[in-house]
């Protein structure tokens, strides 16, 4: 007589994890449905008397844009374009302005907006953020983290300084008004031939889950006698903050798959003492 058995499989305790992860991201993942998207692009030409600035937006997605409003923030001063009612899908509108020019050497941030309504009536905006002045940008370097946004979200802006003191400065965080953050502006200082780390929390206002919007943090500070602008730019998606009931699934799947690899740990250990030794 042959006796047969079934056998049992359970995951093993390296798969726990990634199921798990798994699990959460179908929890919070949510598509977003196409619409109307702005990108930007500007020309600039410094002058002794003037910046001359080209704004253009670009509808890049597969409905149209309506009443859209393009805003300049230079030196503190903020500039409105001529307000467009529409903007088909992959059509480009330009703007022109015209700046004074950057009050010393150095660099200057220049912050463009465009605000505009979506195809499901939402109101909506496009953001860019560029520096203005001396080609050469100064020694501090930045870098932004990104992270997925839910209710809230926290963004690392890391700052390197080569030089051999420390410097002193400010660092403000730009975002569109979808997303916002407390403080906007704060002190930072970073050690001579070190980095600092900063984090920015990032709380979402109205944005809509499975889009992504962008984040830009610029950091001013002086150097050599000169005003310099260090900038650094990521893309943050927002995600669906998990409900209580969906926070009380994926604890229970924790626990049941740990469960799961418990027990086959012990089956294993169990099978090994009770197979016979050779000698």
């Amino acid at each position: 007589m042959r006796a047969s058995a079934r056998r049992r499989v359970s995951p093993a305790p390296g798969h726990v994890g990634a199921l798990v992860a798994v699990a959460l991201l179908l929890v919070v993942a949510a598509p977003a449905r196409a619409a109307a998207a702005i990108d930007l692009d500007a020309e600039t030409a410094v002058a002794a008397a003037e910046v001359r600035l080209v704004l253009a937006a670009t509808n890049t997605g597969s409905e149209a844009a309506r009443d859209l409003v393009p805003e300049v923030t230079w030196l503190d001063r903020r500039q409105r374009g001529e307000a467009v009612a529409v903007l088909p899908p992959r059509a480009r509108r330009p703007w022109d302005f015209s700046l004074p020019p950057p009050p010393a050497a150095g660099t200057f941030p220049l912050v463009l907006r465009l605000r505009y309504t979506d195809a499901d009536g939402r109101p909506a905006a496009a953001l860019l953020v560029r520096t203005l002045g001396a080609a050469d940008a100064g020694p501090v370097r930045a870098a932004l983290a990104p992270a997925p946004i839910a209710t809230l979200g926290t963004v690392q802006l890391t700052l390197e300084n080569p030089e051999g003191r420390p410097l002193a400065g400010r660092v403000v965080a730009v975002l569109p008004p979808e997303l916002a953050t407390d403080p906007e502006s704060q002190p930072a200082q970073v050690p001579p031939g070190g980095h600092v780390a900063l984090p920015l929390v990032v709380q979402n206002a109205r944005a809509v889950v499975g889009r992504t919007y962008p984040m830009y943090a610029v950091f001013e500070y002086d150097w050599a006698g000169t005003h310099r602008t260090a900038l650094a730019a990521a893309t943050l998606a927002v995600v669906q903050a998990p409900s209580r009931r969906a926070l009380r699934l994926a604890v229970g799947a924790t626990a049941w798959l740990a469960a799961l690899a418990t027990a086959a740990l012990l089956s294993r250990r169990a099978a090994r003492r009770a197979a016979p030794r050779r000698h």
